[in-house]
């Protein structure tokens, strides 16, 4: 009976591919995340200061292939003194249109783990709708990590980081 049973759900499943695909449906209490949640998710808030708040992107944290001593990620500085905006307004005028204001910037960030030194290789400016004002980028300069500064809470995660791929293989 069973058999009987299984043979003849399987056919219905198969007469139903032959026409319309059923709609594949979610099923969850929560609604699914919009592209800007999605967005906002992909950032987690680090550090903050009288001049920004920093955050990383939790999806770009990787180590180099050709150098496990390297560390490399995306960190992001919203300004919160609202003087580093109207100095960026004024120094890439050239560049901007209408309204537009900088408001935050996303550099590349390299730590050398052993040195104990990082390097910044790259800076976008954004505006307040999310477009690029100027982006820029340079060889690795590595300098020695300020104490107490979002450089060194970046340097912790880091070493985190780095400490969880080890283990998470054990």
């Amino acid at each position: 009976m069973l058999c009987m049973s299984l043979a003849w759900n399987g056919v219905q499943a198969e007469d139903s591919m032959k026409g319309q695909p059923a709609p594949i449906l979610e099923m969850g209490v929560k609604p699914k995340a919009t592209p800007q949640e999605l967005e906002q998710m992909r950032w987690m808030e680090i550090f903050a200061n009288d001049i920004a708040l920093y955050r990383f992107d939790v999806q770009s944290i990787r180590q180099n292939e050709t150098d496990p001593d390297e560390v490399q990620m995306t960190v992001q500085a919203v300004y919160t003194d609202k003087k580093i905006p109207e100095q960026m307004k004024a120094a890439y005028a050239s560049r901007l249109k209408g309204d537009q204001m900088p408001v935050c910037s996303e550099m590349e960030l390299r730590f050398h783990m052993k040195e104990e030194r990082y390097a910044i290789t790259a800076v976008r400016i954004y505006d307040q709708h999310h477009e690029v004002v100027d982006e820029s980028s340079r060889d690795a300069e590595y300098r020695k990590i300020p104490v107490n500064s979002f450089v060194s809470t970046m340097y912790r995660v880091s070493k985190k980081y780095i400490w969880f791929q080890k283990t998470k293989g054990k």
